[in-house]
């Protein structure tokens, strides 16, 4: 076999090649090569696999950290509200928006500080935590939430307490409450700035405007005092005035003294309305004292009027009687919560009127009879004659009091009739009207029919014994009371006679 022919140059490039010395060589510059690169990427940089915040820096300069974590812990900027309607509501401002806030980490020191605590001290040290310290442009951030509706004003709902109110119908029932959602735009925009400042993607406002009010309609409070309100609203109270007139107090009148409490939410009667109330019963009592609602025997209640002439004699206050407003107001207050019907008369502001008409003395001419009572209880009955209606001497209705009383007087006009009487008791002074005995008058004259033809001047004749008899008992504390049962206006049941709301 023919050898083949290598040249001598190729050969000794063989050789070097495979030269120990040479491949040495080769990885000297290589590592050389590493070391050269590796120091000049972590100049001023933080190591490989460096993690700052759970955020990796690997090779990042200070700057490029500091970016790197403001980019990475705010991805998302999320603002939680609440609507009008009581929903939450998410909002995202978007890169754009974001960057407009110039969110910056404020404490470049502390990054500062780490890395050279890792190039220095912690070589092998790969994780490190600094505190989240970032700047914010608060004039663009309120800026941003000032456009959001949510808090804007005219979308927001103060929060309510529930409260009772009397509807048109005279019902109680509680409005229910009321979940504000208020919130102050700078009080928002300082909320959100800390929270961006902290590092926070944004900030949950919920808590701050779902404002729930203190009182809600499942208060027991509440619901105790709706039912109290309602047995107020039941109560009637009917005032029976001397006119015949009915004052009545029912829903319509009561649900005006009631005011409602603005911290608790409930409603309570107003003294204050309830006086205003007792002023104007004061005054209808003072206008309809000219009459009174008299209780005849045997018959039920008149209208009897008061005559102008027994002002002139007796004390104003015991003719025209006046309301006792201190009573009348403790009395309405009381009653009015009960939840009942009470049909009363006017209290009366002195002893004497608190006993007027307890004590007195009827007349009825349709009877011809008389009747004294004294408080309450009837101590005499007796027949009488009056002024005789064919000649118009007809003895005037009315109240009256006794005017004077004698003993053994002559009645006289000076001119028809001269009359001895042992009893004389005048009640109308300018008429020269009064009672006496008729000794001249046989008792079968006592009859109902005897004024209608043969009746007394206008005086009222009675029995010796019986004038006797009520001379002993009349004074000039009790009323007279005359009237015609035939002729007089009869009271009818307060519903249906005449009903005043004031």
């Amino acid at each position: 076999m023919k050898a083949k022919h290598i040249p001598s140059r190729t050969v000794n490039s063989l050789n070097n090649r495979t030269n120990p010395t040479s491949i040495l060589t080769y990885i000297i510059y290589i590592i050389t090569f590493v070391l050269i690169l590796n120091l000049c990427m972590t100049w001023n940089r933080f190591l490989v696999g460096t993690h700052i915040n759970g955020i990796n820096c690997s090779f990042c300069t200070v700057d490029q950290a500091a970016k790197k974590l403001q980019k990475e812990k705010f991805k998302e900027v999320n603002f939680t509200f609440i609507t009008s309607t009581g929903e939450t509501k998410t909002y995202q401002p978007s890169r754009e928006e974001i960057k407009l806030f110039d969110l910056s980490l404020s404490n470049l020191e502390e990054l500062e500080k780490t890395l050279k605590e890792q190039q220095n001290d912690n070589y092998y040290k790969r994780d490190f935590q600094i505190t989240d310290d970032y700047y914010v442009n608060i004039d663009a951030l309120k800026e941003y939430l000032s456009c959001i509706p949510e808090v804007q004003e005219k979308n927001q709902v103060m929060p309510q307490n529930a409260f009772l109110r009397i509807t048109e119908t005279n019902e109680v029932e509680i409005v229910k409450e009321v979940v504000g959602n208020y919130l102050d735009l700078n009080l928002a925009t300082s909320l959100a700035t800390e929270a961006l400042e902290n590092g926070d993607g944004g900030y949950d406002f919920s808590k701050h405007t779902a404002v729930y009010p203190e009182i809600l309609s499942t208060d027991e409070e509440l619901i105790q005092n709706k039912k109290e309100i309602e047995k107020l609203l039941k109560t009637v109270i009917e005032y029976r005035l001397g006119d015949g007139t009915v004052l009545r107090i029912d829903a319509n009148t009561s649900k005006d003294w009631l005011k409602l409490d603005e911290e608790t939410g409930q409603l309570f009667l107003s003294n204050y309305e309830v006086s205003k109330f007792v002023d104007k019963l004061y005054d209808m009592v003072e206008k309809t004292s000219d009459h009174i609602v008299f209780h005849a025997t045997g018959i039920g209640d008149i209208i009897v009027p008061i005559t102008d002439e027994v002002r002139t004699v007796q004390p104003d206050e015991i003719v025209q009687v006046k309301l006792n407003r201190e009573i009348t107001l403790r009395e309405i207050i009381e009653l009015i919560q009960t939840g009942l019907m009470y049909q009363l008369t006017p209290t009366y502001c002195d002893e004497h009127s608190e006993n007027f008409m307890k004590s007195y003395i009827e007349l009825d001419f349709a009877r011809q009879k008389i009747w004294v009572y004294k408080y309450g209880v009837c101590i005499q009955e007796a027949k009488c004659v009056t002024g005789d209606v064919r000649k118009g001497r007809e003895t005037p209705d009315g109240i009256y009091f006794l005017v004077s009383k004698s003993l053994d007087v002559i009645l006289t006009d000076n001119a028809t009739y001269w009359s001895h009487v042992d009893y004389w008791m005048k009640i109308i002074a300018s008429r020269g009207i009064g009672f006496h005995d008729a000794s001249w008058r046989d008792e079968a004259e006592f009859v109902p029919t005897t004024y209608l033809t043969d009746g007394s001047h206008g005086c009222i004749n009675m029995l010796p014994k019986d004038a006797q008899e009520l001379y002993q008992n009349i004074d000039s504390s009790m009323p007279v009371i005359l009237y015609n049962s035939n002729e007089c206006v009869r009271f009818i049941e307060p519903h249906a006679f005449s009903i005043l709301y004031i």
